[in-house]
């Protein structure tokens, strides 16, 4: 994995069916700047829309992932995208999308994946910034340890 931070080079549009909710799903992934990270924008709301793709943002992991902000705003099944953003390399994204729910596509991250390769990859100029563990993690819930 490269130093340097990446994104896509240049905007891919996705549609599809929500595999919770069956409702058609309209997906945009834009280009973003250097330290951007990954941000999803429900663009069927019209205010506090914006909700950044990191772990303190998770709500809910039953049957899929679901990301949400303070406002009351979510996206759900965001999984296969991010696992595909994540082996593709982009650290910057911006992903605008018209419901709550990521379309399904396949039930994999292959159709993300590929239309990511197909975009390209823009090597950005700032470094990736990295969390190193320093000492061992142990989480031990009603005595067993997780």
């Amino acid at each position: 994995m490269s130093d340097f931070q990446y994104t896509i080079s240049k905007p891919i549009e996705i549609q599809g069916i929500g595999v919770h909710s069956g409702k058609e799903s309209y997906l945009k992934l834009l280009p973003a700047k250097e330290n951007h990270g990954i941000v999803f924008k429900r663009i069927d709301l019209k205010e506090n829309n914006i909700i950044a793709a990191n772990f303190d943002n998770v709500i809910d992991t039953t049957l899929c992932t679901v990301i949400g902000n303070p406002y009351g705003a979510s996206v759900s099944t965001v999984e296969h995208l991010m696992s595909a953003l994540w082996g593709c390399g982009i650290d910057n994204v911006i992903v605008e999308v018209d419901s709550a729910e990521v379309p399904v596509m396949d039930g994999s991250s292959l159709a993300f994946t590929n239309l990511i390769i197909e975009s390209g990859i823009k090597k950005q100029n700032a470094f990736r910034k990295i969390l190193k563990i320093l000492k061992p993690i142990e989480l031990i819930i009603d005595d067993k340890k997780n």
